[in-house]
């Protein structure tokens, strides 16, 4: 169902509605609400809070690590009967019961549930903390054929604020680009968060930054599973712009 279409604002809008994709002109309150961009490999839910905004990573292949291999030989039972009524569930707001639908027959070896990585956070700095509410303008978009989620509003001093999120399939990362107006100052803290609502709990995670070259720093977010040697890993590079990056320690993991 299409986006309601966004609340008149004074002046030139500083982000238009895609020709073919979605918008919204509030951010996004829970991850339901994101818009997800991906490659297939790699994705990212982007909520798209002004001041405060989470980019949730996600890998194809990262599941709960609770179920046992199947026995060898063993026969999942036929499910393409059953899709309807699972469907049903999911929009009933019933996933458990979903899942059980799924899985009944083996429930000892359940499908894993997906989690996510981490989520990357971008809270502005001293210069935008005292600001609240939705600001003039605001408008967050997610272009179809690009495959780009876009974020745009104006300030107090009415200057235009962009930034946009998308997943390389050539490269196969996630980027992120804030765009900061003409002359003016980007401040902003730069965070990994890890143990989310999803994740599984227990979770041992070491965080580490350092400094490349005055304007670039790299941070290594390691997970480990509780009570097994596997894991995962991800790299976040942090380039600016004809400013500085200035990488501090991580109180606790993320």
């Amino acid at each position: 169902m299409p986006a309601a279409k966004p609340r008149a604002r004074a002046g030139e809008p500083p982000l238009l509605p895609p020709a073919r994709g979605n918008h919204d002109d509030a951010p996004a309150r829970a991850w339901t609400d994101a818009f997800c961009v991906g490659n297939g490999r790699h994705g990212a839910l982007v909520l798209g809070d002004p001041r405060d905004e989470t980019v949730i990573v996600n890998h194809h292949a990262l599941t709960w690590p609770d179920a046992p291999a199947p026995p060898a030989g063993g026969t999942p039972p036929l499910l393409a009967g059953r899709l309807e009524a699972v469907r049903d569930l999911l929009l009933a707001g019933e996933p458990e019961q979903a899942l059980a639908l799924l899985s009944g027959q083996w429930p000892h070896y359940h499908p894993r549930r997906f989690h996510p990585a981490f989520a990357v956070r971008l809270r502005a700095g001293r210069a935008g903390a005292g600001e609240q509410g939705v600001p003039d303008g605001y408008l967050r978009t997610l272009d179809y054929p690009a495959g780009v989620a876009a974020v745009a509003w104006r300030d107090r001093g009415g200057r235009t604020w962009r930034r946009t999120c998308f997943v390389s399939r050539e490269r196969d990362v996630v980027v992120q680009h804030v765009r900061a107006p003409a002359a003016s100052a980007l401040d902003v803290v730069l965070a990994h968060e890890v143990r989310l609502d999803a994740a599984p709990p227990g979770m041992d995670v070491a965080v580490a930054a350092s400094a490349r070259t005055p304007a670039e720093a790299v941070v290594t977010v390691r997970v480990r599973y509780p009570g097994l040697a596997s894991g995962y890993a991800g790299v976040t590079r942090v380039s600016a712009r004809g400013g500085r990056c200035h990488p501090v320690p991580a109180a606790g993991g993320g």
